[in-house]
């Protein structure tokens, strides 16, 4: 092997590597050049039956480009769109329309294509590279199941304990034969159930879609989250769906505490609170520092929080400790005439720690790149060494 062959497949290995990550920034810069609508239609399969879609394309550029449009999926071959390019100024929209004619038989369920818009390539010299804006809308054909076969989805509202919560359930018909059904509601907590519900009764169409409305009035001992679910059987078949909404009390819980504290220096506290209550709530907070059960100084602020809203408060303390070491921070909450209190074990540091915490993180990381490194040098080092054998035996 000739060093000159292996500077120049190590060349060519980092040229790729830098192509790719240069494409990459440029596809990003790319992405909103280029609008296309609706982002899809759905229609129900009839065999032989011609369909028109119009779609409109927009360039949210601002120099003129020209778009060639494009088929692809399982019904490719089954649409044929007019015109087949557009050109468009800076700003400016235009449309085009496809039409598919439907084979005489397809599986049942849905079956899709893409329709898209892809940027022509400029015309260039050798070595341009050239990335291509491009967006696809879907079109979805639905065959219609023998017997009964049906979608569910799920939709709650966050609620309080002892209110009612609004359960949408939305069913779609995908059989041939229409059909009258409910469907059953269990409300979970975990793997254990807490409540049911049941929908009314109602007839579908083949292919249509109908919304149960029902409520669950939230008879729990704990705020927290709970999950609706729908289970509905029929014969030999179980179609289900879920959804997650948040049951609240008012209650904020106390999640986390975190420290960024050196000797001799103001600190910050990372305080993660999580508000169990619809309503916006505003609390006191206040957090007491002592070690060896000796009180060293003590921090109070309000904190505002938005209905069911985790949120994460940073809290200066500015009564500097002097020593290293393990000390306790008790944070103690009043609001809405509760209260409550959590313990929490914080470690005061040497900066000089922290350095070396974060420089062995640096050279890990480093580590982990020269592993990289040194197996993709290994594998054209072998991919070197499997050509000059073959040309040996040749």
């Amino acid at each position: 092997m000739k060093n000159k062959d292996l500077k120049k497949y190590l060349l060519r290995g980092f040229v790729s590597a830098f192509l790719i990550i240069l494409s990459f920034v440029l596809i990003a810069s790319n992405i909103s050049a280029i609008g296309l609508g609706p982002g899809g239609y759905e229609t129900t399969f009839s065999p032989g039956a011609s369909q028109k879609f119009d779609f409109t394309a927009l360039n949210n550029g601002k120099n003129p480009v020209t778009y060639n449009v494009y088929v692809k999926g399982e019904l490719k071959d089954d649409i044929t769109c007019s015109p087949n390019s557009l050109s468009l100024k800076g700003g400016a929209m235009g449309g085009f329309s496809c039409t598919l004619i439907m084979p005489n038989s397809l599986e049942p369920g849905p079956h899709k294509a893409a329709i898209g818009i892809i940027e022509s390539a400029p015309s260039g010299g050798v070595g341009q590279i050239s990335v291509l804006s491009a967006v696809e809308a879907r079109l979805t054909v639905n065959v219609p199941y023998p017997g009964f076969y049906v979608s569910i989805k799920l939709s709650a509202n966050n609620t309080e304990i002892n209110k009612p919560t609004n359960i949408q359930v939305k069913v779609k018909n995908l059989g041939k034969d229409n059909i009258t059904t409910q469907i059953p509601i269990e409300i979970m907590s975990g793997e254990e159930i807490v409540g049911n519900a049941m929908t009314d009764e109602k007839f579908i169409e083949s292919m249509k879609e109908e919304t149960f409305n029902v409520v669950w009035v939230a008879n729990v001992a704990n705020a927290g989250k709970y999950t609706a679910v729908a289970n509905l059987v029929h014969e030999d078949k179980t179609f289900n769906a879920s959804t997650s909404f948040m049951v609240g009390d008012l209650i904020i819980n106390i999640i986390n505490l975190t420290s960024e504290i050196y000797p001799g220096e103001i600190g910050k506290f990372n305080l993660t609170l999580q508000n169990m209550w619809s309503e916006p709530v505003d609390s006191n907070v206040e957090i007491d520092v002592l070690k060896n059960n000796t009180l060293l100084g003590s921090k109070n602020d309000t904190l505002s929080m938005k209905g069911f809203e985790k949120k994460d408060f940073k809290i200066f303390w500015d009564t500097p400790l002097q020593e290293t070491g393990v000390y306790q921070a008790k944070v103690k909450l009043k609001y809405g005439g509760k209260e409550k209190e959590s313990l929490f074990d914080f470690e005061v540091k040497n900066r000089e720690e922290g350095k070396k915490m974060g420089m062995a993180a640096v050279f890990g990381l480093a580590a982990i790149l020269v592993i990289i490194i040194l197996a993709v040098l290994f594998l054209i080092m072998r991919r070197i060494t499997k050509k000059s054998r073959k040309k040996l035996k040749k």
